[in-house]
């Protein structure tokens, strides 16, 4: 769980119980974090199994090299992308959304490639490189092949945008943000939104 006031002591809670009965533990999909940056603290609890993780997505990106599978290579690179953002750690996944973005220029895969765009324009945004990280995430938004993946992309140019001082443009992005998390019917993710308004 994450993204909810009470997720840090929660998923303390349960990282204590994993760890004392030698079981793995994951945070779901991130899917808060992701929406919104600010988020990923309540996730960071689990970082004693960071080792782990990073462990079993390595293991990952190794077995879809070795099978062949450029597509299973994108979307762990991507996992350990994500990883890297999450618990910020040095270069921000950098490298692994670069190749993940070489990978997948030939693919037909809108999802995949938008995933791509998304993960490679926050790690630059959190290296400091907004304005190339601004132009990658334009066109996530663009390209987004579906309104939950649009609503990422929004949220993850506003916060590049704020970032380099764009400031009327990141409340634009933000405010379509939102309006896509209505639709949805995301209410605890409209709150967020508000508040960073």
């Amino acid at each position: 769980t994450g993204g909810h006031p009470d997720a840090p002591a929660i998923n303390a809670a349960l990282a204590r119980a994993a760890e004392r009965h030698g079981v793995a533990m994951g945070v779901g999909s991130q899917r808060a974090a992701l929406v919104d940056p600010s988020l990923a603290h309540t996730y960071r609890v689990a970082c004693p199994l960071l080792d782990e993780w990073t462990r079993m997505a390595d293991l990952g990106v190794a077995a879809a090299e070795a099978a062949g599978d450029v597509a299973g290579q994108c979307w762990l690179r991507l996992a350990r992308c994500e990883i890297a953002l999450t618990f910020e750690l040095p270069g921000f996944g950098l490298a692994d959304a670069e190749r993940a973005a070489e990978l997948s220029a030939a693919s037909a895969d809108e999802r995949l490639r938008t995933s791509v765009d998304l993960h490679l324009g926050r790690a630059l945004s959190r290296l400091g490189e907004h304005e190339a990280a601004i132009e990658r995430l334009a066109e996530a938004i663009a390209n987004a092949p579906d309104v939950t993946l649009r609503g990422q992309a929004l949220s993850s140019c506003a916060q590049a945008e704020k970032r380099a001082g764009r400031l009327a443009e990141a409340v634009a992005h933000q405010l379509a943000g939102l309006e896509i998390d209505r639709e949805l019917g995301d209410d605890d993710r409209v709150v967020v939104v508000l508040d960073k308004l």
